[in-house]
C-alpha cells in the first residue's frame, strides 16, 4: 500500500483535538449555513441576533492569535501571487471607486465579504494545515448528512417546509424555497442550491470511499448512501445542483483515474470542459426548453431562466457599454440578494463572471479567474499528497466551479471547500475511524507529482512544522 506523503516528524505532531474539534464544528456550521439560524429561532423566539459572520469573526480571531504565536504561514507560491495580486486590486478598486464614483466604501466591503470571503482567507488557513483527521471528518459528513437529507426529503415530497423560512425580525430568510408550487429542500441550508451543493459533494465522497476504502463496508451502503445524496439534489429542485452534481459524477473517474497512474492529464482541463458546458446550457437551454415544448413542466419552466438571461443582458450590457474605465475597472455595483432582507434594490445577476466586471471591471474578473485556477491545481496536488477519499472528492467537486458560478453570484461554497481541503490531513490508525485502509489493489505510484510536493513544501498543505 502506498504510504501517506507525511514526515515522520509530521506524524508525531499530532494536533491539538480541542482546536481539531473547534476547527470541525466552524466548518460544519458554516457550510450547514441555517443550521445556526434555525437554531436561534427555536430557541430565542423567533429571532437571530447572532449572524453567520460571528463565526467567521472567530476563526479570524484565533487564526490571528496563530499568527502572533507561530508567524506567517507558508503558502505555495501560485496562491501567493495569485492571492496577493487579487487582495491588491480589491483594495485598490475599494479606494478609485470611492473617490471616482462614490460608491459607499461599507456596501463594497460587505460585497467583497459575500463573493470571495473565504478565498480570501484560504492563505490563513495554511496555518491550520493539516489539524484535522480527514477520515474523522468524513464520518462526520456521512452521520451529519443522513438527518440532513431525510428533513430535505420531508420538505419537497412531503410539501411542508416544516421550519420557518424567515425569522421575525427580519434578519434571516430562506432564499427561493417555493418554485413553481412546489417546495425546493433546503434542510438546514439557506436555500436548495446550498443543499443542492452539499448533495453533490456527498455524492462524490461516497463514490469516491466506496472506491478507495471498500474493506469492512457492505457495497448495499454505500449504493444506498450514493443514491441517498442523488436524490436529495433532485429535492433541491434546483438547476444548478442537477448539472453540479452530474458533472461531479462525471468527474470522480477521472479523479481515481489521475490517482492510479499519477498523471493529471484530462483531469486538469476539467474546469474547461465544465465551462463550456455551461456557455451551452447558457445559450442553448430556452431555445431546448421551446423547441420540445417543456415551458410547462416544473422544472423547465421558462420564467425563471428568461429572468436570469434578461438580468444578464441588462447589467452585462451596463458594464460592456460602459467608458472604458468602466470596462476595466467595474462600476462598483455588487449584487444584493434580496431587497426586501436588506432594505435595498434588488440587484439579481446569477452570474459570477458578470457579477465581478459589473462590480470589478475585466481586470477584476481575470485576476479572480487566475486565483480559481491556482486555487484548482493546488486541489489536484492536495488529493494528490494526502491521498484520501475526501481530498479527491473535493476535487471532484471543485472542477464543477465555472458551470455552478456561471449561475450564481457567490464563490463561498468553493472557498470552503479549498479551506476544509487545507486543514484536513490524516492521523491516527485506520481502524479508529469510518475508513479503514485497502489492503490490496489501491497502490499509487511511488513517485507522484504529491511526493515531489512535499518534498519542496514540507510545510504546506501537509503540516505546518513549528
Amino acid at each position: 500500500m502506498r504510504a501517506h506523503p507525511v514526515s515522520d516528524e509530521a506524524q508525531s505532531q499530532k494536533p491539538s483535538s480541542g482546536l481539531a474539534l473547534l476547527l470541525m464544528l466552524w466548518w460544519l456550521f458554516s457550510i450547514v449555513d441555517s443550521a445556526l439560524a434555525q437554531a436561534q429561532i427555536q430557541l430565542l423566539g423567533d429571532r437571530v441576533p447572532i449572524g453567520g459572520w460571528a463565526l467567521d469573526a472567530l476563526l479570524l480571531l484565533a487564526l490571528l492569535i496563530l499568527v502572533l504565536r507561530n508567524g506567517l504561514p507558508t503558502v505555495p507560491r501560485s496562491i501567493a501571487w495569485t492571492w496577493g495580486l487579487f487582495s491588491a486590486y480589491l483594495a485598490l478598486e475599494l479606494v478609485f471607486l470611492a473617490a471616482r464614483r462614490q460608491t459607499p466604501a461599507l456596501a463594497m466591503i460587505t460585497d467583497f465579504y459575500r463573493y470571495y470571503f473565504y478565498l480570501l482567507l484560504l492563505p490563513a488557513a495554511y496555518l491550520c494545515a493539516h489539524r484535522i483527521d480527514e477520515r474523522r471528518l468524513s464520518r462526520w459528513l456521512l452521520c451529519c448528512f443522513v438527518p440532513l437529507a431525510w428533513l430535505g426529503l420531508q420538505q419537497h415530497f412531503g410539501g411542508d417546509a416544516m421550519l420557518p423560512t424567515q425569522s421575525g425580525d427580519g434578519r434571516f430568510q430562506i432564499f427561493a424555497w417555493g418554485f413553481q408550487g412546489d417546495i425546493r429542500a433546503f434542510s438546514l441550508f439557506n436555500s436548495g442550491w446550498s443543499f443542492g451543493h452539499f448533495g453533490a459533494l456527498m455524492a462524490a465522497l461516497v463514490l469516491c470511499a466506496w472506491r478507495l476504502r471498500p474493506a469492512r463496508i457492505p457495497a448495499a451502503l454505500w449504493f444506498g448512501l450514493f443514491t441517498l445524496a442523488l436524490v436529495a439534489v433532485y429535492a433541491s429542485h434546483t438547476r444548478t445542483a442537477f448539472l453540479v452534481a452530474a458533472a461531479t459524477v462525471f468527474a470522480v473517474p477521472f479523479a481515481l483515474r489521475m490517482r492510479a497512474t499519477g498523471q493529471r492529464g484530462a483531469m486538469v482541463l476539467l474546469p474547461l470542459l465544465f465551462a463550456f458546458a455551461g456557455w451551452l446550457v447558457a445559450v442553448g437551454a430556452g431555445w431546448l426548453v421551446k423547441s420540445l415544448d417543456l415551458g410547462n413542466e416544473t422544472l423547465f419552466s421558462q420564467g425563471s431562466l428568461n429572468a436570469r438571461f434578461d438580468a444578464w443582458d441588462y447589467y452585462g450590457g451596463r458594464w460592456l457599454s460602459g467608458t472604458w474605465a468602466e470596462v476595466m475597472f467595474g462600476t462598483g455595483l455588487g449584487q444584493h440578494d434580496s431587497g426586501a432582507l436588506y432594505s435595498e434594490s434588488t440587484v439579481l445577476i446569477d452570474n459570477m463572471f458578470i457579477a465581478i466586471g459589473l462590480q470589478a471591471g475585466l481586470v477584476g474578473v481575470l485576476l479572480w479567474t487566475a486565483c480559481m485556477w491556482a486555487i484548482w491545481l493546488s486541489m489536484l496536488t492536495l488529493a494528490e499528497a494526502r491521498d484520501s477519499p475526501l481530498h479527491w472528492a473535493l476535487a471532484a467537486v471543485w472542477a464543477t466551479w465555472p458551470l455552478s458560478l456561471m449561475f450564481c453570484a457567490s464563490s463561498n461554497f468553493y472557498g470552503l471547500l479549498a479551506v476544509i481541503a487545507v486543514m484536513a490531513g490524516h492521523w491516527g490508525h485506520a481502524d479508529e475511524t469510518l475508513f479503514s485502509d485497502d489492503p490490496g489493489g489501491n497502490e499509487m505510484p511511488e513517485h507522484t507529482l504529491g511526493d515531489r510536493f512535499v518534498a519542496r513544501h514540507t510545510r504546506v498543505g501537509v503540516v505546518r512544522q513549528e
